[in-house]
């Protein structure tokens, strides 16, 4: 490892790693020669990679991809790999003791090196060396500014995962067997919901003989943001589009013709909390929504998984919210208008699917590395079609049909353990992949809502995801969001609850929160939006 932010400190970041460690003995410069290199017993480049990978994945020395990709730079690869739950206590010690490895996969997000950049390397300087990811900025320029910081330095390379993921992550789902069985129509407005959901709660609809159905659900809401399946996506419904996977907008921020604001005190949050403690004085909504996490809500969508409960929920996709026994029911919701009277055009869906095929922690290199142009190369094979593929998928269950076509084995899915998982990959647009369930499950929720998301402009209308607030602006900003969301929430799940009145209140809570920073808030997300889009 790189020693140069002292010797003390990398011991004890060493002494931090998991016992997961495959014959790593040191990092970065730190045992080079002085010429640069790092050989092995045959005069071979020795380099050291370090992959962050989730529990359920196979172990590096049971995968077939990692011996091409050693033949493919005609080096000697060392890996050490770290389990994630473990990566999150030891991400800090690594970066304050120097301690990075030549290549780090899965790591490092966009933002860690800004304080440590003298450690990593800038991958601007170096495209020409990597062809293969010059080309995936080329076709997207986008992903390349999203994993670009404020001062134009590239430290950490993405992983794009194809057109085929670029949908949002928050759909509507509702059960379509019920709606069948009750003789009912698919709801287009807020009002036709609320009927269909009082049907729901009423009419028995999955025919056990009691009353156990609910009419919605949803996760509590959090104090740190608006999380992942927000019934605050009905602010959509409103022409407020929301991005709900990452983004600012999980803390009220949001754009309209260029111009940025906090929904929190907008016209359209009102309503939308109007509406939903309607639904709650009425019984329509479940009662536990307010203190269910996210295992929670999903424990409540799938209930037994052998009898639906839930009318109507937010998710990935069906299977995603209801399990693998009851995901037929369901079906995605198009977005509800507010009321009859709208136009179609008025209404919009979530943005997120401008960053969810991106993955920014996939790739960065230690400054002082040796054997560079081994490392370029290594970093390039990844980004090859073919490595890409077998890389994420794994080599037994990747099946290459023709140039640049592949067919996923359905066996794959039936596995507990994974024989791979996504490193770091280019999966670009001339290449076809068959069989990814999780890809076409998606698109096939999806396709609901891509009218709605021609009803707005994807940079003028919503922040765009390669905005970046300054780093001398980060602990005011998370400082202005936790007074903001604590307020905020606080105030509307009492309104949700029906235990204050908002019409009432709501004079109060907007000044308050303007007082409390949310100007502020705005003002800082304003500057950054001009100096990235204008």
């Amino acid at each position: 490892m790189s020693q140069r932010r002292g010797m003390k400190k990398a011991v004890t970041a060493i002494a931090a790693l998991s016992a997961v460690t495959m014959a790593l003995s040191g990092c970065g410069g730190g045992d080079a020669g002085s010429d640069g290199t790092r050989l092995d017993a045959n005069g071979k480049p020795l380099v050291k990679i370090r992959v962050v990978k989730n529990s359920n994945t196979a172990a590096i020395k049971d995968m077939k991809w990692p011996e091409k990709l050693q033949a493919a730079c005609d080096c000697t690869i060392e890996w050490e790999e770290v389990d994630s739950s473990a990566w999150s206590q030891q991400k800090s010690a690594t970066l304050a003791g120097a301690n990075i490895a030549d290549l780090n996969i899965r790591a490092y997000y966009t933002g860690d090196p800004d304080q440590y950049g003298d450690l990593f390397e800038d991958f601007s300087q170096d495209l020409d060396k990597m062809p293969n990811v010059k080309a995936m900025f080329e076709q997207y320029p986008d992903v390349q500014k999203i994993a670009t910081n404020n001062e134009g330095k590239l430290y950490t390379l993405p992983t794009y995962k194809g057109d085929a993921y670029s949908t949002t992550g928050q759909h509507m789902i509702i059960n379509k067997t019920w709606l069948d069985k009750l003789g009912l129509e698919m709801p287009t407005t807020w009002d036709e919901l609320e009927e269909v959901l009082k049907a729901f709660v009423t009419q028995d609809p999955n025919g056990n003989g009691e009353a156990d159905e609910i009419g919605m659900s949803f996760p509590k809401l959090e104090t740190s943001q608006i999380t992942w399946y927000s019934p605050y996506m009905l602010l959509n419904s409103l022409g407020l589009v929301t991005n709900f996977n990452s983004s600012p907008s999980m803390q009220g921020i949001y754009v309209k013709d260029g111009k940025v604001a906090n929904f929190f005190i907008s016209d359209e949050y009102k309503q939308v909390t109007k509406f939903l403690a309607k639904l709650m004085k009425e019984g329509l909504i479940s009662k536990n929504v307010l203190s269910q996490d996210s295992s929670t809500y999903t424990n409540e969508m799938k209930g037994d998984s052998e009898t639906a409960r839930v009318g109507m929920g937010f998710a990935w996709t069906p299977r995603g919210g209801v399990g693998n026994k009851l995901y037929d029911q369901y079906v995605a919701l198009p977005p509800l208008k507010a009321d009859a009277s709208q136009s179609d055009d008025e209404i919009t869906w979530d943005s997120s699917g401008q960053v969810a095929p991106v993955v920014t922690n996939s790739m960065a290199m230690a400054a002082d590395a040796p054997n560079k142009d081994t490392l370029f190369k290594i970093i390039d094979t990844f980004y090859s079609a073919d490595m890409s593929v077998e890389s994420w998928y794994g080599t037994d269950y990747v099946e290459k049909t023709g140039d640049k076509t592949y067919k996923i084995k359905p066996e794959k899915y039936e596995l507990t353990m994974s024989p791979s998982q996504l490193m770091a990959s280019y999966i670009s647009p001339d290449m076809k992949i068959e069989g990814d369930t999780d890809a076409d499950e998606q698109q096939a929720t999806d396709e609901v809502y891509k009218e709605y998301y021609t009803h707005y402009d994807h940079v003028k209308d919503t922040m765009p995801a390669y905005v970046k607030t300054k780093l001398e602006d980060a602990t005011t900003i998370s400082n202005l969001n936790t007074t903001i969301m604590n307020y905020a929430m606080a105030s509307t799940a009492n309104w949700i609850q029906g235990n204050t009145n908002i019409d009432d209140e709501w004079d109060t809570y907007v000044q308050k929160l303007k007082t409390t920073g949310l100007d502020q808030q705005v003002q800082l997300w304003q500057e950054a939006y001009d100096t990235w889009v204008k």
